[in-house]
């Protein structure tokens, strides 16, 4: 929430001043006609040199933390266009019914270009994060990587600020972040999945350890996934008496639908579903939002890579099946 604070008047010299008390280290806003300037105050003298007719080339004197909160915010924008880049594209293509076929072969793309955007974000916050090491604006950025992709990175960065912080509320909100996460990422191992077979019979996805496992997120309504069915039956097969599993996990919530779907696709793996659709609690646990959604888990149980596409299956497959 934004609170005001005080206002003032640009004097003859084009300059102005504030007073008053930092309670606690936190981000504030210069706001003009034309747009903010974002700082991080602890308290002291503190002197902002700007152009108003191009206000991001503000510099700060006397809070170094708002300077990389600066360099913060510039780094997401570019991180975040590049998703918004996309979008518009879709949103473009979709206008024109001559591009019907680029647009279907960018939405079958979307999620490795997503994965993509996500892998780089990752890494370059992390090494913000690490850069700026006990600064608070580490702590602050630290929040907006994802959970799961970088779990055990946040654990390590909540640790250290606990000892610097504990009290401050970016602190709090990491740890509220992280307080709820089952994490589902690369290297974690899968957490208890649990859902009935077409005869009602419960199958624990735990059942098929020792195997590698394809975790399979689908729904008979979903013509990418029906598309998707066929790809990875023909590798299941190829691959099932070399020790492959698929526990496919539907996000239906008419069982017809489904059981018809598995018989006209010919699906011979794990069929599970708790008819729930997207209230499913699973979808929850996985962090599922988009179908189809595949996960690869090793013979020990441990997950090795998510969100990737069936063509992609099988040279990822060999990787996990033959080490």
């Amino acid at each position: 929430n934004i609170y005001p604070i005080y206002s003032a008047v640009v004097d003859e010299n084009n300059t102005f001043r504030f007073d008053f008390q930092v309670n606690e280290p936190s981000i504030y806003q210069l706001r003009f006609p034309n747009g903010n300037i974002h700082l991080f105050l602890r308290g002291g003298t503190v002197k902002v040199n700007t152009n108003l007719s191009d206000l991001g080339s503000y510099q700060v004197i006397g809070s170094p933390e708002s300077m990389q909160l600066k360099e913060m915010y510039y780094l997401l924008n570019d991180l975040n266009s590049k998703t918004v880049e996309l979008q518009d594209r879709v949103e473009t293509l979709k206008k024109d019914k001559s591009k019907v076929k680029e647009l279907l072969r960018l939405v079958d793309s979307l999620p490795i270009y997503y994965s993509a955007i996500s892998k780089e974000k990752s890494k370059k916050l992390r090494n913000f994060v690490e850069r700026l090491d006990t600064s608070m604006i580490a702590l602050l950025a630290a929040f907006y990587l994802d959970a799961d992709e970088n779990y055990d990175f946040l654990i390590k960065t909540r640790n250290k600020f606990s000892k610097i912080c504990p009290g401050s509320r970016f602190y709090k909100q990491l740890d509220d972040k992280l307080a709820n996460i089952v994490p589902v990422g690369p290297g974690k191992d899968a957490p208890n999945t649990v859902a009935s077979d077409p005869n009602g019979k419960e199958v624990q996805l735990a059942s098929l350890k020792g195997n590698v496992v394809l975790l399979y997120f689908w729904a008979s309504f979903s013509q990418p996934c029906r598309q998707e069915n066929k790809k990875i039956l023909d590798i299941y097969n190829r691959y099932r008496n070399k020790g492959f599993s698929v526990y496919a996990v539907s996000i239906d919530s008419e069982k017809k639908y489904w059981t018809d779907a598995i018989k006209e696709d010919k699906l011979n793996w794990v069929n599970v579903s708790n008819l729930l659709g997207w209230d499913d609690e699973l979808t929850y646990i996985w962090k599922i939002d988009d179908i189809p959604y595949l996960v690869l888990i090793d013979r020990q149980g441990k997950i090795t890579e998510r969100g990737f596409r069936a063509f992609e299956l099988e040279a990822k497959l060999k990787n996990v099946l033959f080490k």
